[in-house]
């Protein structure tokens, strides 16, 4: 936004004029509202506007639509001086920006009540939701960061050594981290920083550089995942094979890949799991009576695992007894199928698992 300049006498253009008001630079003594801004900066930085008689203009009895006029004057000028204008947020933001920023949940850490007011200023207007929190406040044992679209941090406030510590515990709910600190600071440590978060900012920062900050970084996210899930859209979903009988194994493959999809074949347990971690498949169909590692270890290695737990398995096998099938499921099994079977009764089953959300998160 341009800073309007004015010399003494000038008035600003009438499309800037707050309802015909037109403000004045001081020393003109036909325009009754020059005296508010009559002061020194280390008086008052900031003045609202108000009309001859003292009172509160009719105008502002909106806080949205409340005009602030922050002067910018270290020493009186022999022609008058500078001042800037700063709207409310939602006047300057463009309609997509704002539309995109509504209803977003924003947590800030660390804070002081002087900064929180003025971040509240300029962010409740949008329709921004925001919380905020002191440091001790963020612990490992406070799940509720999860349910933000953005932590914002304020590094000035907490020591160095305690930070870095709380930061990778932040940095685990995979929330977006953004770091507010003294430029000497932030380059001091710019190799952690840019380990745990995904943007900092400098101090001091201007009120609307956190909107434009956190309109940048979500969208740029929002933009990364649209192109994941597109691609994962139009990527074959791959399936990882393991059975004793090499008959069963190209009956399943076969009709897998008639229907689309990729099938990766093992030769045992063993090579399952390895399989499984290597290619991430998006499910995998497994017999029971297999060499090395059974069905049943394979089925527990693989949801014992971060990494496989999410995968959807289907044990596919002839034994028929309660116990296993108690068993199966009792260790994480998604389905349980007996033979013989219906090929296509399977491809349902397998189909109808990789519907399920979780499996285009592992994607």
């Amino acid at each position: 936004m341009t800073t309007p300049r004015l010399n003494q006498g000038e008035a600003l253009p009438h499309s800037q004029a707050v309802g015909g008001i037109e403000p004045r630079a001081t020393g003109d003594a036909e325009n009754p509202y020059s005296e508010p801004f009559n002061r020194r900066k280390d008086k008052a930085s900031t003045e609202h506007l108000i009309n001859p008689e003292g009172t509160p203009d009719p105008f502002f009895d909106s806080p949205n639509q409340q005009l602030e006029y922050f002067i910018d004057v270290e020493e009186p000028q022999e022609k008058g001086f500078d001042f800037i204008v700063h709207l409310p947020a939602e006047t300057l933001l463009p309609a997509e920006m704002q539309e995109f920023l509504r209803t977003r949940r924003l947590a800030f850490i660390g804070f002081d009540k002087t900064d929180s007011n003025k971040i509240l200023r300029t962010i409740e207007p949008v329709g921004i939701f925001s919380h905020f929190f002191n440091w001790s406040d963020a612990l490992p044992s406070t799940p509720v960061f999860r349910h933000f679209h953005m932590l914002i941090l304020n590094a000035l406030t907490e020591d160095s050594q305690s930070l870095w510590v709380k930061l990778e515990e932040l940095a685990k709910y995979k929330t977006p981290i953004l770091l507010a600190g003294s430029a000497s600071f932030l380059f001091q440590h710019s190799t952690q920083i840019r380990k745990h978060t995904r943007d900092f900012m400098f101090t001091p920062w201007h009120d609307e550089e956190i909107l434009l900050r956190v309109y940048h970084l979500l969208s740029e996210i929002e933009k990364q995942k649209t192109a994941a899930t597109q691609s994962a859209a139009n990527e074959k979903p791959r399936v990882v094979i393991a059975d004793d009988d090499p008959t069963t194994t190209v009956l399943i493959s076969t009709i897998l890949k008639k229907n689309g999809m990729e099938c990766f074949i093992a030769n045992n347990g063993k090579q399952a799991v390895e399989l499984a971690k290597a290619i991430a498949p998006h499910a995998a169909i497994f017999d029971i009576n297999i060499p090395h590692l059974d069905g049943f270890e394979v089925l527990a290695a693989l949801k014992n695992d971060e990494q496989t737990s999410s995968i959807p398995v289907i044990l596919l096998t002839a034994r028929q007894q309660e116990t296993d099938i108690i068993r199966a499921f009792a260790l994480g099994t998604d389905d349980y199928l007996t033979k013989p079977f219906n090929p296509m009764e399977l491809l349902a089953r397998l189909q109808r698992l990789l519907k399920k959300p979780s499996v285009s998160m592992a994607c």
